[in-house]
């Protein structure tokens, strides 16, 4: 790798981290509103049905300028704001081992998902509903991952980030 492409890459991660700490405290804030009326019984049955939370009003519109860098929110960073947020839910999901890791992963899938449908109708998205069948699709060129139905997985023959 050239050391341009290196520098640029560690330019678009320090510019990611910034960001994110940026407006870290107002992501704890909203997770906090957003969770206010959840408690960890809750939760649990949320991670043993694979449910999420109601979206209701909430407007993915003013993030969805920011979809490619909200991508690189990992599930290690979801659970971070998680734990700063509602420490009580953050524990109950870890207390569940590998169910609560992979309600995680598809609890981000879920969200980014509604961020970009936001992005491309630029208005509130409605709830959409989830399919309990997700699988994690990767690019070998660009290393993009998501998370997307069996089906549409079975049907996608190039990379949507990066079109390879």
């Amino acid at each position: 790798m050239a050391i341009g492409k290196k520098l640029g890459k560690f330019g678009s991660k320090f510019a990611l981290n910034f960001f994110l700490e940026t407006v870290e405290p107002q992501i704890i804030k909203g997770l906090q509103d957003y969770l206010k009326d959840i408690t960890p019984q809750q939760i649990h049955e949320m991670v043993d049905k694979v449910a999420f939370p109601s979206m209701g009003k909430v407007n993915f519109a003013v993030v969805s300028d920011n979809v490619d860098l909200l991508e690189n929110i990992g599930v290690v960073r979801l659970l971070k704001y998680l734990s700063k947020a509602r420490p009580d839910l953050s524990n109950e999901i870890q207390s569940m081992g590998m169910r609560g890791a992979e309600y995680l992963v598809k609890l981000r899938a879920h969200i980014l998902n509604l961020i970009r449908k936001a992005a491309v109708i630029s208005e509130p998205v409605k709830e959409m509903t989830v399919e309990k069948d997700l699988v994690e699709i990767r690019c070998d060129k660009c290393g993009e991952s998501r998370m997307v139905s069996r089906e549409e997985a079975a049907t996608i023959d190039k990379c949507p980030a990066c079109g390879e």
